[in-house]
């Protein structure tokens, strides 16, 4: 993640890059080693008559899908976005490129949110009127408290966990991801559904 003064913006702070730029590292690496698999698994190998081409091609849709999602994830996230201070206004934009502009009295909260998913600490930027939820482990939190504290700009540590509904009355304007608001919701899809996509790797495969 990069913090760039300005004299206009007074600070912008991007993404850290180098998870996308490990993963791009990876992809030569792997690609030979991939050709040489998917080979063995048209033609087989001995005594193996192999999938045929229509088994690869489906092996490769099946896999390709939620390995394409995070890639998608992962490339919009780091490019589109961004925290940045100007002229007393913050604004915060997320990866489908949705701003958040919240005007002075501007705070930051570290909180911990009462949910049965994992989240660990989590910063709340803003105040009553408009607020941004960002994950610091996606920011670097060093950073963005050195680039907050050089603008004057308050934070505050709180000790206590937050429920869902108490950040939403102290913060009522605050956009809430859908697995914390209903997180057995989103563990019970999340489970359906990869039982489900199990099912369909299998259901495929045995009739090739």
């Amino acid at each position: 993640m990069t913090a760039t003064p300005d004299s206009r913006i007074g600070w912008l702070i991007l993404p850290d890059r180098s998870r996308i730029l490990r993963v791009v590292a990876v992809v030569p690496a792997m690609a030979l080693p991939s050709a040489g698999f998917l080979l063995d698994l048209v033609y087989g190998t001995g005594a193996d008559d192999g999938l045929g081409a229509a088994g690869v091609a489906a092996l490769i849709v099946l896999f390709a899908l939620p390995v394409g999602w995070y890639l998608s994830y992962t490339c919009l996230f780091n490019w589109r976005s961004r925290i940045e201070y100007r002229d007393g206004v913050l604004r915060v934009r997320n990866w489908v490129s949705r701003s958040i502009v919240v005007a002075a009295p501007i705070s930051m909260s570290v909180i911990s949110i009462d949910a049965s998913t994992s989240t660990g600490q989590m910063l709340v930027l803003g105040n009553r009127d408009a607020a941004a939820l960002v994950n610091p482990r996606q920011w670097s939190e060093p950073t963005l408290m050195a680039a907050w504290h050089s603008a004057g700009l308050p934070s505050t540590v709180v000790a206590a966990s937050h429920s869902v509904q108490e950040l939403r009355r102290k913060f009522p304007r605050l956009r809430i991801p859908l697995r914390l608001r209903y997180p057995k919701t989103f563990t019970t899809l999340w489970t359906v559904g990869a039982i489900g996509y199990i099912g369909l790797v299998i259901n495929v495969f045995a009739r090739i």
